[in-house]
């Protein structure tokens, strides 16, 4: 059964994180932007960052950040974090 998975990498892409998302969705708009909305648990990704030796705060908040989205094996959208909320 094929999964989704999402991949964040920093602006120059030396980085690579895959982001434990718990839901979210795609809009395609014709003759306009694209836009993924998603959905982290942030304790458990800051469980999962510190095992990688970084943090939430460093993740979303020093630069850009690439977001790549896969369906299996197969790209289906990609583009840059443009917006974080925190919420509880």
């Amino acid at each position: 059964m094929q999964q989704f998975r999402i991949v964040a990498t920093n602006k120059d892409e030396t980085n690579q994180y895959e982001l434990p998302v718990s839901g979210g969705q795609i809009t395609w708009s014709l003759n306009s932007v694209n836009v993924a909305n998603l959905t982290v648990d942030l304790k458990y990704l800051q469980d999962y960052l510190a095992l990688q030796n970084t943090t939430a705060k460093d993740l979303f908040e020093n630069g850009w950040l690439n977001i790549y989205i896969y369906y299996g094996t197969t790209l289906i959208f990609a583009g840059f974090l443009s917006d974080v909320t925190y919420s509880q």
